[in-house]
């Protein structure tokens, strides 16, 4: 597309002087730090735990502190910051194959559509890629590498969460083993030496920096089982927090659930050993997340050290939250719940006011877009987000900054799941929903801030957030109707939009543009409209996205709903493993390489932790790379599905 990745005839991006030949030319360079599992509601980026996070980008940049993601689980979260888009536009929805997610089905459509570095490389931009890419980015399927890279070195499944046993793969080279190396420590200087590249290079730069801290580590067996413990921190970090305890949130533990859904009510209470063992869970995250914090500080200095930290945006956040104890719940994500969709945002780079906090609602989406304004590009029509409201400051590098302000006001956004749930216990409880599917629409606006969630059961929540942030209280049956009519009525218009129906989505409901906003919706004057409008209803609790499936009245007139209604009532039972066999992917399995390739360019730098690196063991090699034909195995499918 065209208007995806041309420059605008604008001046200088990230140049102090914009009266000088350079403000012409200059392009800025951007780091984005994408960490996984990092929850904002406990805390896990304070100062205390994270200093240099909050020395080099907190008090020298912004921090948004009401950032979410629009779907709770890595693979599909990930790929909305790279596209740009919701996963009901991008369809990928899983982790792993072989229905509607990993890296098979990415790198299936990335030759249908731009997304991120490619759109980078069209403007000038050399991209750089290290850590790890998607779960199932794995020994099978890492040949052919994804598109538009100019360097891509990511970890390879099924080691991508052994902390201790980093394999990583450059450029589809020999899969290579770190020995005796931590896998953040790695990813660190992996990332310190591209940006040598990068400068070196001479052309503008994209370097994604994507350590595993704080995930899980998991261990896969000879049969295939995945085994998961809490976080492994480096050794340094061992003994760090140990008199530190999991922050106690009023809905931790919850006593009483018999307003939640039926699967919630039939959690029991954490005894005391679970409460325990969230303790240390809680102590290993924040430990695991000192090595991360060790790598802003290392990209960083790096970055100063080239010349290049003052024309430099470096962004982190995280690709999903997490809930600790949180509603009687163990440890994971998935959850419509608040400890599950926000996470730490922060931004730091030429004209961004420094130790400035913004309250602004955002969400993944809407990363791609600012990047692309930063970069002085014009926008692709087709992306479902808009750029951040970036607070600018008075300086020359701001007034340089030619940045496309989001056109809608952040009022609401939608978050959307399909299938497996997999919660952490204690002693390697693993408890699992196959029916987990949902979607929830927020509102947050200075009046209100509301949370409405439609589960594929046909039950119903709905918070206030404003009195009950701790989502203690549904009042599903006892809101006023009128109020539910709205946010169903939203949340009919936002589950299937495309592009700019999601940043302003009140056209779809009302196209003769009497409505604008949710306050104007409130009129008594709309009550029938709304009233008399079909609700939300998922027809059945696929594990994957589809339109016939999740029945809106702006999408599916009265006669479509009637017969995909009458068809799903007439319809048999799903069988889950059965759909699964049929749809199962033919995968390409990995070749031999002799000895270690690290695949490079000429004049690439080498990262100092290539010096431990050793060819994957032969044994290793051969114990995996039959891997697919295990996950035809619908039970050892869903145990390597605890893995996401």
């Amino acid at each position: 597309m065209k208007d995806a990745a041309h420059n605008k005839q604008t001046p200088s991006i990230g140049c102090g002087c914009s009266s000088c030949k350079c403000s012409a030319t200059k392009k800025p360079n951007f780091v984005f730090i994408l960490v996984d599992d990092q929850d904002k509601s406990y805390n896990s980026s304070h100062p205390r735990y994270q200093p240099a996070l909050h020395k080099y980008l907190r008090t020298q940049g912004t921090e948004f502190d009401n950032h979410y993601v629009t779907t709770p689980v890595c693979c599909p979260s990930r790929t909305n910051i790279l596209f740009g888009k919701y996963s009901h536009n991008t369809n990928m929805t899983d982790v792993f194959p072989p229905v509607a997610g990993g890296y098979t089905k990415l790198a299936a459509g990335l030759n249908h559509g731009p997304y991120l570095p490619k759109y980078l490389q069209d403007a000038g931009y050399n991209t750089y890629y290290a850590g790890k890419f998607l779960v199932e980015y794995a020994l099978y399927n890492y040949r052919p590498v994804p598109e538009g890279w100019t360097d891509f070195d990511a970890a390879i499944h099924p080691w991508v969460f052994r902390y201790e046993y980093p394999v990583f793969a450059r450029n589809g080279g020999q899969p290579t083993l770190y020995a005796g190396q931590y896998h953040t420590d790695v990813v660190a200087s992996k990332a310190r030496a591209q940006i040598q590249s990068a400068k070196k290079a001479g052309k503008p730069f994209y370097i994604q920096v994507a350590p595993i801290g704080c995930h899980d580590a998991c261990y896969v067996d000879e049969d295939f089982n995945g085994y998961l413990t809490p976080p492994l921190p480096a050794p340094r970090h061992a003994k760090l927090y140990a008199e530190v305890n999991l922050p106690l949130r009023p809905n931790h533990n919850e006593e009483d659930v018999s307003d939640k859904p039926a699967w919630l009510q039939a959690v029991p209470r954490l005894d005391a050993a679970n409460v325990t063992y969230l303790n240390e869970y809680y102590r290993e995250r924040l430990r695991s997340l000192r090595a991360v914090d060790e790598l802003v500080e290392a990209v960083v200095k790096e970055l100063e050290a080239v010349g290049e930290l003052d024309n430099t945006y470096i962004i982190y956040t995280g690709d999903n939250g997490y809930h600790l104890g949180a509603h009687r719940l163990g440890a994971g994500k998935e959850t419509p719940y608040q400890e599950d969709i926000q996470v730490p945002f922060l931004i730091r780079g030429p004209g961004i006011q420094a130790g400035k906090v913004s309250t602004t609602p955002t969400a993944h989406e809407d990363i791609l877009p600012t990047i692309l304004s930063l970069a002085g590009m014009s926008l692709p029509s087709d992306l479902d987000g808009q750029p951040l409201p970036l607070p600018l400051s008075n300086s020359k590098e701001a007034k340089a900054v030619q940045y496309e302000q989001p056109k809608h006001k952040f009022e609401q956004h939608l978050t959307e799941y399909w299938g497996l749930f997999a919660d952490q216990l204690a002693a390697g409880e693993l408890s699992r929903i196959t029916n987990f599917t949902w979607k929830a629409v927020s509102v947050h606006t200075p009046e209100q801030n509301y949370k409405y969630v439609v589960w594929c059961s046909g039950e119903r929540e709905f918070y206030d957030r404003s009195v009950d942030q701790f989502e203690l209280v549904n009042s599903a049956k006892s809101a006023d109707p009128r109020l539910l009519d709205r946010l169903d009525a939203l949340l009919s218009a936002l589950a299937h939009a495309k592009a700019g129906q999601l940043t302003n989505p009140w056209p779809t409901i009302h196209p003769d543009n009497s409505v604008t906003s949710f306050a104007q919706a409130l009129n008594p004057k709309h009550d029938d409209f709304y009233r008399q409008l079909p609700k939300f209803k998922f027809l059945s609790c696929l594990d994957h996205y589809d339109t016939e499936n999740e029945l809106s009245p702006f999408y599916h007139s009265s006669q479509q709903r009637q017969q995909l209604e009458a068809a799903a009532a007439a319809a048999p039972p799903l069988d889950f493993a059965k759909l699964r066999q049929q749809r199962l992917l033919q995968y390409k399995e990995a070749e031999s390489a002799p000895g270690v390739n690290f695949n490079v360019k000429p004049g690439t730098v080498l990262a100092g932790v290539e010096a431990h690196a050793v060819p994957l063991p032969a044994a290793e090699f051969e114990r995996f790379r039959r891997y697919k034909a295990d996950m035809v195995d619908e039970a050892k499918y869903y145990r390597l599905k605890s893995m996401a």
